[in-house]
């Protein structure tokens, strides 16, 4: 399952660490943005490998450059739940999918 949520945060441009562009900011050299930018919240059953977990932040990341949302903007949170926890059409996932 995958959640697409909006946040009202702050992007910034040109600059390679927020504490840098906190301190350009008095200068003027950075340029900051507020927009809404997405938090994609994914949730997969609990032991997902660390390989996949950076393969789905990665991928999702790409689809939403490719919309032209800047990179360092993009939020991916993933949620772990054990299958015992997860039910569809009423039957638990722990059961429904005992040999998976």
């Amino acid at each position: 399952m995958i959640n697409l949520v909006n946040q009202k945060t702050q992007a910034y441009r040109g600059c390679h660490s927020i504490n840098r562009c906190v301190n350009r900011l008095e200068t003027q050299r950075c340029v900051w943005v507020v927009d809404e930018m997405p938090v994609v919240q994914v949730s997969v059953w609990a032991g997902i490998t660390e390989e996949n977990k950076r393969k789905i932040v990665e991928g999702i990341t790409k689809v939403l450059e490719g919309l032209g949302i800047p990179r360092e903007a993009v939020t991916v949170i993933i949620y772990e739940t054990p299958k015992s926890n997860w039910a569809t059409g009423g039957e638990l996932h722990s059961e429904k999918f005992r040999n998976r």
